[in-house]
């Protein structure tokens, strides 16, 4: 973008159309002026773009930030990942990719933990005990696991190694 009317035209036209979509599908009020960035800080209010072209920058896409549940715009420059791919995409202001906030997340993807009791793969317990994990107890030990589906798999493949021993 070379003048302040193609600035005018991506901000009033590509960025407030692919917001109303957005926000739309999302329930939510993402404002067009947080879609746009003049050097590094982004902006408070709708702009008259009278600076240099050069010092504008547009996001690309916006994406739900899971852990800080919030929406945000996607610049280039920026580091997204593939949910379940560990692959990751730095934007570029040409990029050709589908972005959209079902496929890539702010966050590096963590590896699966798993262990294998007689060759059936199961997930590894995780650390805590808060609300969002599902405790299972052996012994004097208590042990979280991410899902309640881990739990119980788990525990009825034990019921069954015992049982199986049990009448040997």
């Amino acid at each position: 973008m070379k003048t302040q009317r193609e600035l005018n035209q991506k901000y009033w036209n590509e960025i407030h159309d692919m917001l109303e979509a957005y926000n739309k599908e999302h329930s939510v009020d993402v404002k067009p002026w947080e879609c746009v960035k003049k050097r590094i800080v982004k902006l408070t209010h709708h702009h008259l773009f009278n600076d240099s072209p050069e010092v504008y920058q547009f996001a690309v896409a916006i994406l739900f930030d899971e852990q800080a549940g919030i929406h945000k715009p996607i610049f280039p420059g920026d580091t997204v990942y593939i949910i379940d791919g560990g692959r990751s995409l730095t934007v570029r202001d040409d990029t050709q990719e589908c972005i959209t906030s079902k496929y890539w997340s702010w966050h590096k993807p963590q590896p699966k933990r798993t262990f294998e009791i007689n060759g059936v793969e199961f997930n590894s317990p995780v650390t805590g005990g808060c609300r969002t994990v599902h405790p299972i107890h052996f012994g004097d030990s208590l042990f979280f696991f991410n899902t309640h589906e881990d739990v119980n798999d788990l525990e009825q493949f034990i019921e069954k190694l015992l049982i199986q021993a049990r009448d040997k």
